[in-house]
C-alpha cells in the first residue's frame, strides 16, 4: 500500500513571530518546496488553514475547518476530506525529513496500525505514520479540548520504533520553530543561497 504524505502547513507561526514557516527559505528553496521536492515521487496533501492555500500542481490541499486545534485538526480533516487509510505526517516546519525515513517507516507499516519512532527522551509525533483507525480517538481528544499528538500513539494502535531498530539520521525530526533556530540553519547552512 502507498502511503500519502501530509504536510502541515495550517499553523500560525506564533512562536516564529507570526511568520509563515511553509515559506522560509534556505538555500533559495521555500521549505515547503524542499519537502515536496524531497517527496516529488509520492502523493502529497498540504493541510492549512483558509488564509494560506498555496496552488502547487499535482498536490491537494486540506483546509482546516476549525482554528486553535492545532495539527490533530490538519489529520482529522486529512481523513475526513479524502478515503485514504493512512498518512505519513510531518510538519512544513521539518526542511530536513527524507524519504528515506518515510520508507523505513513504511517498511514496519502493518494496517490498521500507526508507526512511530520513540527517540532517547520523546516520541516524534511528526514524521509518523498515521490511521485511520485513529480518528474515533482524535475526535473523543478533541471533546476533550486535548490537541496533543503524542497523546494518540500507544500499543495497542500502534507500532513504536526504537533508536536500536531502525539506522536514520534523527536529524531529520527537527523541526524549526522559533527565530533563533532559523538564523541558526541560515548559518550553518551558508546563508539563504
Amino acid at each position: 500500500m502507498k502511503i500519502p504524505v501530509l504536510i502541515l502547513a495550517g499553523g500560525q507561526g506564533s512562536r516564529m513571530g507570526y511568520r509563515n514557516k511553509a515559506e522560509l527559505l534556505i538555500r533559495e528553496q521555500t521549505f515547503l518546496e524542499k519537502i515536496l521536492h524531497e517527496f516529488q515521487e509520492e502523493q502529497c496533501y498540504i493541510s492549512t488553514r483558509p488564509s494560506y492555500t498555496p496552488e502547487i500542481s499535482g498536490v491537494n490541499l486540506i483546509i482546516d475547518k476549525n482554528e486553535n486545534r492545532g495539527p490533530m485538526e490538519g489529520i482529522l480533516q486529512a481523513f475526513t476530506q479524502t478515503s485514504h487509510e493512512a498518512f505519513f505526517v510531518i510538519g512544513c516546519d521539518m526542511p530536513f525529513m527524507t524519504k528515506e525515513v518515510y520508507q523505513v517507516l513504511c517498511s514496519y507499516f502493518e494496517p490498521p496500525k500507526g508507526v512511530i519512532v520513540q527517540g532517547n527522551k520523546r516520541r516524534f509525533t511528526l514524521g509518523a505514520i498515521y490511521t485511520r483507525e485513529m480518528m474515533k480517538e482524535m475526535t473523543a481528544k478533541i471533546k476533550e479540548k486535548d490537541y496533543r499528538l503524542k497523546s494518540l500513539f500507544h500499543k495497542e494502535n500502534s507500532k513504536i520504533l526504537t533508536q536500536d531498530q531502525i539506522d536514520i539520521d534523527f536529524q531529520c525530526f527537527t523541526n524549526i520553530n522559533f527565530e533563533e533556530e532559523y538564523q541558526q540553519l541560515i548559518k550553518n547552512n551558508g546563508g539563504l543561497t
